[in-house]
């Protein structure tokens, strides 16, 4: 479609620039000036019709009504068209006697100008190059784009393979080294990952058993408060796993209409138990939104526990509704600006980023965001923000 396009619009152009600027003059006025003037001349110029003459050189000529079959019918300033060989011809106006004033029309021979079929092969030329460099060019492109939303669509890194001879081959090699790279560094954060995870489960086995010995020497309370914080931990290291494997998809979210009130008021209990700091919720009671619950209950206990490590006497959890978005915030009480003063980092960095990077990825599955930042209490305010309601692909 470029190449018709670009040679209509350059021939185009130059017809405008070659045109002539000829003066247009009506023909009546032309006829009637012409033949007013010579009315009793005769020759090459201006020539009367007879059976003599037949003014076969004339420019104009005048053909009397005996001359020519006219009819009743012919209308007053008609223009007539009698033609005389293949390449002559009598452009004609009906005058009020019944003659004709006529113009002689020959036709030209056609001769290319040898400078209109320069340009043409010129053009041609130029439009023929362009096609085959730029066709190429957006093959190319057209592989590196397939390659990269069809292979990322199934979860693989793209090939980005181009022949040698590609002018975006530079660029396909740099993008293939990238790939490599975050390869790489993907497999060796799930290495990292799983051995750290693999590391914190033998402990817990075995501190499973120290709550069974418990249970039998009549301590049943402690051993189920040692079991309940064991399987969060458990609970967590599978989370930990699913995030180095980035197995967190949106084809493996499954989402459900629940009550907010009632799911925060539950998981505020669990944390209540094991600790001395004020937990208050602030949620209107009737807040129905539509979530994935076993990961939106892993983001909050993941941000309930960073803030009991700070604050100093209460956590406030406050939920509200804006722009289509359920906003949960939990507020702690901590002494952020102090933090932020004696060290240098950013106020996220330093609280634990491997548990915040998890609600931010629960965030990312829930087509919401997640904000940090410093809290009216005097703490920190982690704020998770998902639409009420799930778009259904």
């Amino acid at each position: 479609m470029t190449v018709p396009i670009l040679a209509y619009t350059v021939n185009t152009l130059h017809r405008w620039h070659t045109a002539d600027s000829a003066p247009v003059i009506a023909l009546d006025t032309l006829l009637s000036q012409t033949f007013t003037t010579h009315q009793h001349s005769s020759g090459k110029v201006v020539c009367i019709m007879s059976a003599e003459e037949d003014c076969a050189d004339a420019v104009f000529v005048h053909i009397k009504p005996q001359i020519w079959q006219h009819t009743e019918t012919t209308g007053q300033d008609k223009y007539l068209e009698l033609s005389e060989t293949a390449d002559r011809r009598l452009l004609c106006q009906h005058q009020s006697d019944n003659s004709l004033y006529c113009l002689r029309l020959e036709a030209e021979n056609a001769t290319l100008d040898k400078k209109l079929l320069f340009s043409l092969l010129f053009y041609s030329v130029l439009f023929i190059a362009f096609f085959i460099y730029t066709g190429n060019l957006f093959k190319d492109a057209a592989v590196l784009r397939s390659s990269a939303l069809n292979e990322i669509r199934h979860g693989h890194l793209p090939a980005f393979t181009l022949s040698k001879k590609s002018y975006l081959e530079p660029l396909a090699h740099s993008l293939q080294n990238m790939t490599a790279r975050v390869a790489e560094l993907t497999h060796f954060q799930t290495e990292i990952a799983e051995t750290i995870c693999h590391d914190i489960k033998t402990p817990v086995a075995r501190m499973h058993f120290i709550a069974h010995q418990l249970d039998k020497k009549g301590d049943p309370q402690t051993a189920q408060q040692l079991m309940r914080n064991l399987g969060e931990i458990e609970d967590n290291i599978n989370e930990y796993l699913m995030l180095a494997q980035n197995h967190y998809t949106p084809d493996e979210m499954a989402y459900e209409n629940f009550n907010l009130a009632d799911f925060l008021h539950q998981m505020v209990d669990l944390f209540t138990q094991d600790n001395q700091l004020t937990f208050n919720v602030a949620v209107e009671s009737d807040l129905i939104i539509t979530a994935n619950k076993r990961l939106l209950h892993r983001a909050i206990a993941n941000l309930l526990s960073n803030a009991m490590r700070y604050a100093g006497t209460r956590i406030n959890v406050t939920a509200d509704v804006a722009d289509g978005y359920c906003h949960i915030v939990v507020h702690d009480d901590g002494q952020a600006a102090s933090q932020n003063v004696a060290s240098r980092r950013p106020a996220e960095s330093l609280h634990h980023s491997l548990g915040l990077s998890i609600v931010r990825r629960v965030c990312m599955q829930h087509n919401g965001h997640f904000g940090f930042s410093a809290s009216l209490h005097g703490g920190h305010a982690a704020t998770i923000s998902i639409p009420i309601t799930q778009a259904k692909e």
